[in-house]
């Protein structure tokens, strides 16, 4: 993998995510096309449900 957006960047990693503003179906900043792989939206489910339990 040669680089990764910011979007998995900061769930994977913690790094600072970018505050995306889209046109034209990609973020004029990072040009992310708001794609997620599966594992990436399990991990924003799980961290969305640890956060509804006070975890």
């Amino acid at each position: 993998m040669m680089a990764l957006c910011p979007e998995c960047a900061h769930y994977l990693y913690g790094y600072p995510n970018c505050c995306h503003r889209f046109e034209n179906g990609r973020c004029v900043y990072c040009h992310w096309n708001g794609s997620e792989s599966a594992y990436i939206k399990s991990l924003k489910q799980w961290l969305a449900g640890s956060e509804d339990n006070g975890v």
